[in-house]
Parts: structure tokens; C-alpha cells; sequence
């Protein structure tokens, strides 16, 4: 509660530095991104007991912050912006996949049923490389077809040489969930790593 009062309150303070006519956009964002995560977990709603926090949190982390990012700058939504929204909801995601995968037991004791728990952990072992790679595939794509010398892009991809170990303890171990706490730590690497060098290389871009 305290910190949607918060953001309530940062939201108000925003529109003092933004153009009138983006004031609107900003609030329908501000609205939805509360609703959504309060929830996400709250009743009676509680999107991620219903196998739908997987699309919340890819919407949330994705295609709605980069939006609300480029309006804070004072940026209507421009066609750059629709290329980026997908990898930094997608690099979240695998936060929250390896995290259901290792929770698996006390979440379905709980009713929380997200999609790893409802396509079983042999699926959900192929399902995280399958975001992973449509995650190298934005890379790739905004590197050589989005931005006219978007090479440095490509030092996002370095952290991914760790997927190989990931993949092979998943495939080993995906049904037992205690053995995958080893994973958290390689996941979360991945996921820091990328997240600074994919800033990085949007720097070294932009540049």
C-alpha cells in the first residue's frame, strides 16, 4: 500500500516536468501497472494463482515500462520503442520461471498455480529456453535491423554463454526442486549481466 501511495505521488509530480498532451497516457499507465500489481497476487483477483502472471509480468516489465519510459522524456511512443518493449520484459520473466520451478511444491500447496505448474516441469524446462531465445532473437534483431549501427547491442549476449550449464541442470533435475536452488544464482547472473550491458550497448548505440 505504501508503495502504491508512492507512486501515486511520483506520478503526480511527473506530469509537472512532461508536455500536457502526454498527461493522459501517463495516468492510464500509472492506473494499470497498480491494478496489475496489486492483483497480481491480491483477491480476488490474483492473477498469478490463474496462469496469468506470466503475461502480466512480460506486460509490466516490458511493453509498459519502456512506454512510460519514453514518456517521461517527454517522447510519444515511436516505432524504436515497440522494437525494445519485448527484451526487458522477457529477461524478467526467467526471473519468475526458475523461481516457479524451484517453488513448484509450496506454490501448488498454496493454489498457486502459474504456468509452470499447469504444463509440468519437463514443458517448463523447454519453455524457458524458448524465452530465452526469442530474447537473443530481439537482440539480434534490434542490433541489425532496427538501428543503423546497432552492433554494440551484441555485448548483451555475452552473459548467455551460461545457458549451456543452466539447460543442463534443468534437464537433469527440472522435477526436483530442491536441486535447482543452484540455478537461481546462474539465472539471476544472466539476468544482472544482461540487463547492464543491454543498457550499455543502447548507450554505446545511441551514442
Amino acid at each position: 500500500r505504501f508503495g502504491l501511495i508512492l507512486s501515486f505521488f511520483a506520478m503526480i509530480g511527473l506530469l509537472f516536468f512532461i508536455d500536457h498532451n502526454l498527461w493522459l497516457s501517463v495516468i492510464v499507465i500509472y492506473a494499470i501497472s497498480a491494478f496489475l500489481s496489486k492483483y497480481y497476487t491480491a483477491a480476488p483477483i490474483q492473477f498469478g494463482y490463474r496462469g496469468f502472471g506470466e503475461v502480466l509480468v512480460w506486460l509490466s516489465f516490458g511493453p509498459i515500462a519502456i512506454a512510460l519510459a519514453g514518456l517521461s522524456q517527454n517522447m510519444m511512443i515511436q516505432g524504436i520503442f515497440y522494437a525494445v518493449m519485448p527484451a526487458t520484459g522477457l529477461s524478467t520473466l526467467t526471473i519468475l520461471w526458475v523461481g516457479q520451478m524451484v517453488d513448484l511444491p509450496d506454490d501448488r500447496v498454496a493454489g498457486k498455480l502459474g504456468l509452470v505448474a499447469r504444463i509440468g516441469t519437463k514443458r517448463a524446462y523447454y519453455g524457458y529456453f524458448i524465452i530465452q531465445l526469442l530474447l537473443i532473437c530481439n537482440i539480434l534483431y534490434l542490433a541489425f535491423f532496427v538501428f543503423t549501427a546497432g552492433w554494440p547491442l551484441l555485448i548483451a549476449l555475452v552473459p548467455f554463454v551460461l545457458l549451456s550449464r543452466i539447460w543442463s541442470i534443468l534437464k537433469e533435475h527440472h522435477a526436483h526442486s530442491e536441486r535447482l536452488t543452484q540455478i537461481t544464482k546462474l539465472n539471476s547472473s544472466v539476468y544482472i549481466l544482461f540487463s547492464f550491458l543491454f543498457v550499455l550497448g543502447m548507450w554505446l548505440t545511441l551514442l
